[in-house]
């Protein structure tokens, strides 16, 4: 019995080592091609209804691979993730969160898009803060390029609710 689990332990082992290794090489050959990641402050305020005006801070992480997936049409994903944005205003926090992930045009020089993101009451909820409930931000996104669909200086993410409606209908 002892000799049957010391062999499947030893098997286990022989196991992790193998994974581990073969692991290692692949992420060295992975991050040859990684994404260049920005963490860029997300500015601006939204009006909606049900809300007083509220003033958003925090950051948006934009990662964009340095490779179009799907040559010869350039198309690039572009993914974002909001990193600790809360909007505040007239006693009210709102936090926001959400991902998205965005296939452009990489032929252009200036990438515009806009995602959207849901609205919480941060924890603990007091009550003017449920009033986050239903509610959404548009954040547009402006990536500007060189000649080599190489990101040019930083990213710029702004809350946008003139385009884009702020307040959803199906909370």
């Amino acid at each position: 019995m002892v000799a049957w689990r010391t062999a499947r332990a030893l098997a286990a082992a022989a196991s992790v080592t193998a994974l581990t290794l073969a692991g290692s090489s692949a992420t060295a050959s992975a991050d040859t091609a990684s994404p260049v990641v920005f963490r860029v402050p997300l500015t601006g305020a939204a009006e909606m209804a049900g809300l007083p005006p509220l003033t958003f801070t925090g950051q948006v992480q934009v990662a964009y691979p340095p490779d179009p997936v799907v040559p010869p049409n350039p198309i690039q994903p572009v993914s974002t993730v909001l990193r600790d944005v809360v909007g505040t205003g007239g006693g009210v926090s709102c936090d926001a969160r959400g991902a998205e992930t965005f296939k452009v045009d990489r032929s252009v020089s200036t990438l515009t898009f806009t995602g959207s993101y849901r609205l919480f009451p941060p924890d603990p909820i007091i009550p003017q803060d449920a009033a986050c409930r239903g509610h959404e931000i548009g954040v547009k996104y402006v990536v500007n390029l060189d000649s080599a669909g190489q990101v040019i200086g930083v990213p710029a993410a702004t809350v946008d609710c003139i385009e884009f409606s702020c307040t959803i209908d199906n909370p």
